[in-house]
């Protein structure tokens, strides 16, 4: 809904002769706000993922676990019981940490 006030408010606008013009920036503007926005609240995710991280002690896990979720679920699919599945807790718990950041800060952007 947002979307499409925006490009009657910005098409509405402008005089009939520069409206390719009008629709152009606005196409840009969204492609580039898009791009930015996932690149940026992506970084974020990864960031408080591997930071808030926190595995059990004793836990011997690849490395390639702190990278994201999918790797830690499909490495934890491998594991014994007893391994796996505290490796799902923790990592389960560190991706909900990034994701209300991210949320927030996603919402603290909008409101701004």
């Amino acid at each position: 809904m947002g979307w499409t006030t925006a490009s009657n408010s910005i098409i509405l606008n402008v005089p009939v002769e520069k409206a390719g013009m009008a629709a152009s920036k606005e196409g840009v503007s969204f492609e580039l706000g898009s791009t930015l926005s996932i690149t940026l609240l992506g970084s974020l995710s990864s960031f408080i993922y591997t930071a808030s991280l926190v595995l059990p002690d004793g836990l011997t896990v690849p490395p390639i676990v702190r990278d994201s979720l999918d790797e830690a679920l499909l490495a934890a699919e491998y594991m014994p019981t007893a391994v796996g599945s505290p490796l799902v807790e923790a990592t389960q718990s560190a991706f909900d940490k990034s994701f209300i950041v991210v949320l927030a800060t996603a919402t603290i952007l909008l409101l701004a």
